[in-house]
């Protein structure tokens, strides 16, 4: 298939946004919100991955051993390395507690499903996430996940139904995601709906329906067409979406649309195509990988944040050590590398990982940083309550977690309210309230107070909860909790 220069570009601007929010987390306040550069990513895959999945699919070519391969020698070899690499700095940084939940987090990845663990082991956007090391690799897990379903979903839709129906396929896919989305967010799911497969489907299935169409041959748009969507592509980094649409909604329309024009000129071509943009294209994958580790052990290094220059280091350190990742391990192994290397040299570095992980999970044999202070501070500071999904019932503008006896409203005595604060109190009233019916009301990234709030939409969810917990016909005590200087 031909090579599209001008999607090395896009994954040039993908990856650039994201080191840019990591190594300089002050631009969200002025509006620039470079995380959504994944959701860029996410589409970029639906759309390849589609290409080669429809094609090999209607030219009777398709071959589950051949893709899985290529996915293999794509993405395994950079990521063995980087983790090699990062436990061997972990060990020597982090405090024995946070080295143990590094490992947990380690195993999640060579599962794939760190997307999973980090979803119940915290959140992406709270101070405490900033010192994982690997918490990037969340949408490493919900990429391979989409690798394991997506091409058997498409081959099954396709001898079952024809080849005409692959279309409409993707289409019902991507849209009931998107609903899944859509709904997470109103009850309060943020986390999910962030995280989790699922409810991000709907981003690579666009992609993948913008291969759909290019398949059938559709002509280039015009050059001023391309250059005002990439305008708009860029101003979407800093304007949010209508309430309670997805917050990567207008980035992951506008990053489809210039993969269905197909851009062979004209100023926007230029900028995507150019050999800057190739250069940070080709060495996308290594700079993701590796430019978070940097920055979450400088962020545990330097507890009241880094200067500047320091991050300008990081950046210079990150680009030199991701090259010579692209040159050495990317390339060899995906180009020059017998299969049977390849897989010797996974299986061995799976080995050393996983026992790596074990061992540090279960001993003290890997702890170097081991100051009992720093440790016990470590094990309280981390601490957090994640509700069992099992326990989450309907309620008032969004849900509810069961904290003690059954979900009987007409019963509940106790209720905990508020954002993502109040949890810290969970397992206190849990505890406290045993024998008795105890509900947790979360209303997180918003206030529970129904007089302010952060926005109109966390107003209205804060009122209907009121209007709800009003309504427990013997509730004795309400505990609120939450921060009135930042909300998260």
């Amino acid at each position: 298939m031909k090579y599209r220069a001008e999607i090395d570009g896009l994954r040039a601007f993908a990856v650039l946004s994201v080191v840019i929010f990591h190594f300089y987390p002050f631009t969200l306040d002025l509006g620039f919100r470079g995380y959504l550069g994944v959701d860029v990513f996410f589409v970029i895959s639906g759309f390849l991955i589609g290409r080669f999945i429809i094609y090999g699919l209607r030219n009777a070519s398709f071959s589950f051993r051949k893709f899985y391969w290529r996915r293999v020698k794509r993405i395994l070899p950079a990521t063995m390395s980087t983790l090699i690499v990062t436990s061997v700095a972990a060990i020597y940084i982090l405090a024995p507690y946070d080295l143990v939940a590094y490992f947990k987090s380690q195993l999640a990845a060579l599962t794939f499903t760190p997307n999973i663990y980090f979803w119940r082991a915290g959140g992406y956007f709270g101070d405490l996430d900033a010192l994982k090391p690997l918490l990037h690799f969340w949408s490493l897990g919900v990429e391979e996940q989409f690798y394991l379903i997506f091409p058997l979903t498409l081959f099954l839709v396709h001898k079952l139904f024809g080849r005409k129906s692959l279309t409409l396929a993707i289409l019902v896919i991507a849209a009931l995601s998107f609903v899944l989305n859509i709904f997470l967010i109103k009850i309060g799911g943020g986390n999910p709906a962030f995280f989790l497969l699922p409810a991000r489907v709907w981003q690579f299935g666009l992609g993948c329906f913008a291969a759909c169409i290019v398949r059938e041959k559709m002509y280039p748009a015009r050059n001023e067409l391309l250059n005002v969507i990439l305008i708009l592509l860029a101003l979407s980094f800093f304007v949010r979406p209508p309430s309670l649409l997805p917050d990567g909604f207008l980035v992951t329309i506008f990053t489809a649309m210039i993969l269905v024009l197909t851009p062979t000129s004209g100023l926007a071509f230029s900028i995507l195509s150019n050999r800057v943009s190739q250069f940070f294209g080709k060495i996308s994958f290594s700079i993701y990988l590796l430019h978070w580790p940097v920055v979450a052990l400088l962020n545990y290094v330097f507890v009241r944040g880094f200067s500047t220059q320091l991050a300008a280091a990081g950046l210079i350190f990150t680009f030199l050590v991701s090259y010579l990742s692209y040159r050495f391990v990317e390339v060899p192994f995906r180009c020059n590398i017998s299969d049977k290397k390849v897989k010797q040299y996974l299986l061995s570095t799976v080995f050393v990982i996983f026992g790596m992980s074990i061992i540090g999970m279960n001993t003290k044999l890997l702890e170097f940083n081991n100051s009992k202070l720093v440790s016990n501070l470590s094990a309280q500071i981390q601490t957090n309550y994640r509700c069992p999904v099992s326990s989450y019932r309907s309620f008032g503008g969004g849900r509810a977690c069961i904290l003690s006896g059954a979900y009987q409203p007409e019963e509940t005595s106790v209720v905990l309210v508020g954002n993502s604060h109040a949890q810290m109190y969970a397992p206190l009233i849990s505890q406290k309230t045993v024998g008795q019916n105890a509900l947790l009301v979360p209303l997180n990234s918003c206030l529970p107070t129904t007089n302010v709030n952060i926005s109109d939409s966390c107003l209205t969810q804060a009122y209907l909860n009121f209007e709800a917990i009003k309504d427990l016909p013997k509730l004795q005590y309400i505990v609120m909790g939450l921060t009135w200087y930042g909300v998260s």
